[in-house]
């Protein structure tokens, strides 16, 4: 990549040089298992010394404010080339964009189901029936080292991922969004995860995240594998959609690398920045990675084009993917919120709680409070509202009490002028009370 730039600026005769640095834990001062707090760090602090900087999509939206905003600077015509939903949805937040794609599919053993004259799974039902079918003959033949099925499903992102998939493969149609947390999809989508869990890997192999999954994808013993996509491994797997709750509907978790212009750089940096940017999102420059690197590019295009095809064997699976964000991940707290989410769901996959217990306790966590008279959720707007009712009748009814003669005795130790300007700080008050109904607003504030 830097190369290529490289030799294109000096025919260019211009006066750049990409230099790429990967921070891992060998050279960064910051520990990290991923890049995010190295390069947080380094822009909060404001740092001068990169210009560019690469990125997972996951963290697009807590470094936007640190980035330059490139509308403007990358012409109309070569964003056009990424337009999607997804794409609006999790790297052009402000202008930022990607540079290359990354996706999460289902790897299958091509051989078992010859064997057992089995057709690829599309639909969670039919890769149940199928690995619980094959798994059963082949223990016939004595073969017991089979694994059925296997996906990174461990207490890291990777758990989260895998448990995003299934709630959106259960979305009520294609272009529908992540289901309701508390609606009968995501409780099918959880259900079918425990009963693939039970049925075929003890708790240890599930919860056994890439140390289970990685010995599998290169030996050949599993049937199903769900994974990012790394391209070709065991001769045994091709590599398919993830399935969905029904034909036609499918899963792909976006993964993948963005780029985006340090805001702290000088001036001419920036315009350097730009010119390295224009050239890695032109269109000759992706078809070169997919083809040369077998790199997913974020032009969809690409996988209709015969010359592509022609030299790699992955445009079926990249033009039928089914792309999809990770779930709540524009919250600036994304990596708290998708531990917590995790861990909830885990209680009823490995615990006792209820599927539509943790999934009361995860979206209490993403919910908007507010007083509303609907008692749908809970009775106490609807109370709340009627003791302000009664409040207000009680003042209405002190001042009335304090122009009538026989109560006078009772007001007599403070002037008229005095009560009157109490029960105006209580009716404020109250009128306060009655703005915390309904959905807050700039006005309300």
């Amino acid at each position: 990549m830097a190369n290529d730039f490289n030799a294109y600026a000096r025919e260019q005769q211009w006066n750049i040089t990409f230099k790429v640095t990967t921070f891992t834990n060998d050279n960064s001062t910051i520990k990290s298992t991923t890049d995010r707090i190295s390069i947080k760090s380094l822009l909060e602090s404001k740092t001068k010394h990169y210009d560019i900087f690469f990125y997972s999509v996951s963290y697009v939206a807590s470094f936007a404010q640190h980035l330059m905003d490139l509308r403007g600077h990358i012409s109309q015509n070569t964003i056009d080339l990424y337009q999607s939903k997804v794409f609006n949805e999790t790297s052009y937040i402000n202008g930022r964009l990607p540079i290359h794609r990354d996706c999460t599919a289902l790897y299958y053993n091509w051989v078992l189901l010859n064997k057992h004259n089995r057709k690829v799974p599309e639909t969670w039902d039919e890769l149940y029936d199928t690995a619980k079918y094959i798994r059963d003959e082949e223990r016939k033949l004595n073969n017991t080292e089979l694994v059925p099925f296997c996906g990174a499903f461990d207490d890291s992102d990777n758990g989260s991922v895998s448990i995003f998939e299934f709630l959106y493969s259960h979305r009520k149609s294609v272009d529908s969004g992540y289901p309701d947390l508390k609606s009968k999809e995501a409780e099918k989508a959880l259900e079918m995860l425990k009963k693939i869990k039970e049925e075929f890997l003890t708790d240890d192999q599930f919860k056994g995240g890439e140390s289970f999954v990685y010995p599998n994808m290169f030996n050949g013993q599993a049937l199903f594998i769900k994974h990012y996509f790394y391209g070709p491994i065991h001769p045994f797997y091709k590599v398919t959609i993830i399935s969905g709750v029904e034909k036609g509907i499918s899963a792909s978790l976006i993964g993948g690398t963005c780029m985006g212009i340090n805001n702290y750089s000088d001036e001419d940096k920036k315009e350097a920045a730009i010119k390295i940017m224009k050239f890695l999102l032109r269109e000759e420059e992706q078809k070169k990675n997919a083809m040369e690197r077998i790199a997913f590019s974020g032009i969809r295009e690409l996988y209709q084009n015969e010359e592509v095809c022609s030299a790699i064997d992955t445009c079926d699976l990249y033009s039928r993917v089914q792309l999809f964000p990770f779930y709540q991940f524009q919250r600036p707290d994304f990596t708290e919120y998708s531990t917590y989410f995790r861990r909830h769901i885990f209680e009823y996959l490995f615990n006792n709680k209820t599927v539509s217990e943790v999934l009361n306790d995860v979206d209490e966590m993403i919910k908007v409070h507010y007083l509303t008279l609907n008692t749908e959720d809970s009775p106490i707007g609807l109370i709340y509202f009627i003791l302000l009712i009664l409040f207000s009748l009680l003042l209405l009814t002190t001042l009335f009490c304090l122009y009538c003669k026989s109560f006078n005795q009772f007001f007599h130790f403070l002037p008229k002028s005095q009560w009157i300007t109490i029960l105006l700080g209580f009716g404020c008050l109250i009128g306060y009370c009655f703005m915390e109904f309904g959905r807050q607003s700039p006005r309300k504030k």
